[in-house]
């Protein structure tokens, strides 16, 4: 597993750290994480074993990068992170559940900004997949689905209006 830390920990050093090159190396990175499964912190055998301290730290430094670029001023640089939630939550529950607050947060901010359409729309399939991972969670629910998705509602109903986003 170190390994993979170290190329999960390259991946965010080398590629990530640029808002204006970004998301040229979005696919590279995707690619990258999904063959090495570099997310993945839940063991296959499904026993729940605590990650080092040397496995969190690049976990820690790609989200919080993934932060960085939901807040970014660069377009490119949005949609790469919208592209690394995704494969985020795709890949690891621990993740998803940990950063579901933020995220969400994050996302429903871009919602409401003039953002392109590619961006627009990514979001929404986000969130989608978001809130619908939260169907078997009480606690996910009630801590976040139940005060982010009345938000989710109004800004999609807001948005009815974009015709190239329909």
């Amino acid at each position: 597993m170190l390994d993979q830390t170290k190329l999960l920990n390259s991946l965010v050093v080398n590629y990530t750290l640029n808002d204006n090159t970004v998301d040229s190396f979005v696919p590279f990175i995707l690619e990258t994480i999904t063959h090495y499964q570099l997310l993945v912190t839940e063991k296959v055998n499904n026993a729940k074993q605590e990650i080092s301290l040397a496995e969190q730290g690049p976990i820690h430094k790609w989200c919080t990068r993934i932060n960085s670029l939901l807040q970014s001023k660069v377009n490119g640089a949005k949609w790469a992170g919208v592209s690394f939630v995704k494969i985020s939550i795709q890949q690891s529950e621990t993740l998803f559940t940990q950063n579901l607050q933020s995220w969400s947060s994050a996302l429903l901010t871009l919602l409401t900004r003039p953002e392109s359409t590619l961006i627009l729309s990514d979001v929404i399939l986000t969130l989608s997949n978001m809130f619908g991972k939260t169907i078997n969670k009480p606690e996910l629910q009630r801590e976040v689905t139940s005060h982010q998705l009345p938000r989710f509602n109004t800004t999609l109903l807001n948005l009815s209006e974009n015709k190239e986003l329909l």
